[in-house]
């Protein structure tokens, strides 16, 4: 996202957009994008569901979650966690 949006409606598209950048996340993610009015303020919203098809790739990559830190997932360690049979 290399734009810089000068209002909630252009942050809002511009966010929306990242949807449609199909060849970076896979399966591509469901979300929606909204303008929200909050205390005379304008604010962005995105609402990003949990992917029903896990497990999710970022470039090709799949990144895992353990406490508070991320990291990439092995291709070894992927064949043999029961929620990633397909890494």
């Amino acid at each position: 996202m290399s734009e810089v949006a000068t209002s909630a409606e252009e942050l809002v598209k511009l966010l929306a957009d990242l949807e449609t950048d199909r060849g970076k996340i896979l399966p591509p993610p469901i979300m929606s994008a909204r303008k929200l009015d909050v205390g005379g303020e304008s604010v962005a919203v995105i609402e990003v569901v949990p992917s029903p098809s896990p497990p999710v790739r970022y470039n090709g990559q799949v990144w895992i979650r353990v406490g508070p830190r991320r990291a990439l997932a092995w291709t070894l360690a992927c064949s043999s966690v029961n929620t990633f049979p397909t890494c």
